[in-house]
C-alpha cells in the first residue's frame, strides 16, 4: 500500500487533485484507514491514474472522464481517442506554422519598405514585342528564385534576350496575403510562343 503522498509522486497527480478524483468517483483509494481517515492506495491503481491524465490532456471534463473510465473503455477505443486528438493538434500546429510564415513574411516587408529606394513610375505605350511571360500567385521566396534562375538561363544563352526584363504585380488593389506577380522576358521571336 501507498499512502497519497507516494501515490501522488509515482501517478504525477496532486494530492489535492487525488482528493477531487475521490470525490468524483474517478479513483477512489483501494483503503481509507477508519481511525486517522488516511488515503492509501496500490500500484495497481496506476494504469487508472494514467489515463485520467491522458484523457484529461485531451481537454475532457472530469465529467466525461467519468463516463469513459467507468464503462472500461479498451486500449483500441482510447488509442483512437488518442490518434484523433493527435491529428487535431497536427492540423492546429500546420494552421499556426502558416500564421507563424505570414507574419515572418510582412515583417520582412516592413523591413524591405524602409529601405526602398524612392520610384519613379512612368505610364507609356511601346510597340509590340515577343517575350517569354510567367504569370503566378507567388509563395515565400518564390518571386526572387524565379528571378535569379531567370537571370541563370540568360547568362547561360538559353533565353536570348533582347531588351531589360520586368516584373510586376497584378491588380489595382493588392492584398499581400493573395496576389499575382508577373515576369515578362523580352527576346527573339523564334523564341516566343
Amino acid at each position: 500500500m501507498l499512502k497519497i503522498g507516494e501515490f501522488s509522486s509515482l501517478s504525477q497527480i496532486s494530492i489535492k487533485a487525488l482528493h477531487i478524483y475521490d470525490e468524483r468517483g474517478l479513483l477512489r483509494p483501494e483503503h481509507v484507514d477508519k481511525f486517522t481517515g488516511y488515503r492509501y492506495y496500490t500500484m495497481k491503481q496506476l494504469p487508472r491514474a494514467h489515463r485520467i491524465m491522458a484523457l484529461k490532456g485531451l481537454g475532457l471534463s472530469l465529467d466525461q472522464i467519468g463516463l469513459i473510465i467507468n464503462q472500461a473503455m479498451n486500449i483500441d477505443e482510447l488509442r483512437g481517442m488518442f490518434r484523433l486528438k493527435q491529428s487535431e493538434l497536427e492540423q492546429r500546429v500546420r494552421e499556426e506554422q502558416e500564421r507563424l510564415a505570414m507574419v515572418e513574411f510582412h515583417l520582412r516587408m516592413i523591413e524591405v519598405e524602409d529601405n526602398m529606394p524612392e520610384l519613379n513610375v512612368i505610364v507609356k505605350e511601346i510597340p509590340s514585342f515577343a517575350a517569354l511571360y510567367l504569370r503566378f500567385r507567388p509563395v515565400e521566396h518564390q518571386i526572387p528564385t524565379l528571378g535569379e534562375e531567370i537571370n541563370e538561363l540568360i547568362a547561360s544563352g538559353e533565353i536570348a534576350h533582347t531588351g531589360q526584363w520586368m516584373g510586376g504585380v497584378y491588380g489595382e488593389k493588392v492584398n499581400p496575403d493573395d496576389y499575382e506577380f508577373a515576369f515578362i522576358v523580352p527576346v527573339t521571336e523564334d523564341q516566343s510562343g
